[in-house]
């Protein structure tokens, strides 16, 4: 895909329930998306909850603004406060903005099409796999659901995120399908490799590796959708044959303590890790021999996408998301979802022959390279505000 020109200088407002210093998917894609919609000479300014009081309500993250306002997505009164408030900050600003960008299909995108309806600001949803789900159990999901069917644009990250919409009834001529995308960093070499091991080892006592040890890395949210459990168990095969291997589960969330019991219960402790979360994976993928996905995705993880550009193999679940970018046994290995011994011999395959492992991520960041990129995914957007705004 070619970048064009932009037509007009855009005032945007990205919505998103959750930022920096928040990590995630979520923010980790928004993030790239406003630095490449400055590139571009738009202005993007992210409105999120103010989650703790003792963050800043106003910042700078480089030249994008931030504005949290008050309340959370917690549930009860803290998310009709955030709701109430942007509510009001949308109306306040109505005036400023050419277009409103809403992370998901949840409270966000209920508020903005509300305000849109009376300032009729060109308000986008970008739809999240879990979105659907959540408006079939949450208790407002129904009335949000019906909303969300009222918007003119709805952006799914993949073609199966898309179906899910249309099968629930979304219509067809609303829903778009823009790629998330990632950089392409140069490659890594061993020094790099060594050399962020290092950092990280003198940030994170956690992290601490030799050098000669293969290091797995596996990120998101500690929760049992993600099913980081099964790595756990996976790796007690991994390191009965390679001791000096090495589990990073960089994340947080409700699962945490269990993972860790589990990580003690099956005598992993030193082996499998739980080092929190990182606002940048730029070093953990520098540091890392492959990424685990080890649950099955309706759209690509931001750090799959990041680790297929790093020219990291990776191992992960079987779906259609993955099989759209991973090759079975040419730029990595799936397995299907649930087969421990599976995924262990994927990641034994890839630690027993280095050759294999190092063949398979230069097919993978092949791939990552013939995707489109980051600029492209932004002019994307801004063409389509330009053609709702018509």
């Amino acid at each position: 895909m070619t970048v064009s020109k932009s037509i007009a200088h855009l005032r945007l407002a990205i919505v998103t329930p959750r930022f920096w210093p928040l990590v995630g998917d979520i923010p980790a894609h928004l993030l790239q998306l406003c630095d490449s919609l400055i590139a571009l000479g738009h202005e993007p300014t992210v409105v999120t909850p103010r989650w703790q009081r003792s963050w800043p309500q106003q910042m700078m993250i480089g030249s994008l603004p931030l504005v949290r306002l008050r309340g959370s997505v917690r549930g009860g009164w803290s998310t009709l406060r955030w709701m109430y408030s942007l509510a009001g900050w949308l109306r306040e600003q109505g005036g400023h903005l050419d277009a409103i960008l809403v992370a998901g299909l949840k409270q966000e995108a209920y508020v903005a099409l509300g305000t849109a309806g009376r300032t009729g600001i060109t308000t986008i949803l970008l739809a999240g796999e879990d979105d659907l789900e959540w408006q079939q159990t949450a208790t407002l999901g129904a009335r949000v659901a019906a909303r969300c069917r009222e918007a003119c644009t709805i952006v799914a990250p993949t073609d199966q995120v898309a179906h899910m919409l249309f099968r629930e009834g979304f219509a067809n001529k609303c829903v778009v399908v823009i790629p998330r995308t990632a950089i392409v960093p140069p490659v890594c070499s061993a020094i790099a490799r060594d050399a962020a091991r290092t950092a990280l080892a003198t940030a994170n006592y956690d992290l601490v590796t030799a050098n000669h040890a293969q290091v797995a890395l596996a990120v998101g949210r500690l929760d049992a959708a993600h099913r980081f459990g099964d790595l756990v168990r996976a790796w007690r095969i991994v390191t009965a044959r390679r001791a000096e291997a090495r589990l990073w589960i960089v994340g947080d969330g409700p699962d945490r303590e269990a993972l860790y019991q589990q990580i003690g219960d099956l005598d992993q402790r030193f082996r499998a890790l739980l080092p929190g979360t990182f606002d940048c994976l730029d070093e953990l993928l520098q540091a890392s021999d492959m990424l685990l996905v080890p649950a099955p995705h309706a759209s690509p993880p931001q750090a799959m996408l990041q680790a297929l550009a790093c020219g990291l193999p990776v191992v992960a679940a079987d779906g259609p998301a993955i099989r759209a970018l991973i090759s079975h046994e040419e730029s990595g290995f799936i397995y299907t979802p649930g087969d421990i011994k599976a995924l262990a011999a994927g990641v034994c395959g890839l630690i027993d022959r280095p050759g294999t492992a190092i063949a398979y991520g230069s097919a993978a960041r092949a791939v990552a390279q013939s995707r489109a990129k980051p600029a492209d995914e932004a002019q994307a957007y801004i063409d389509l505000i330009h053609r709702q705004r018509r």
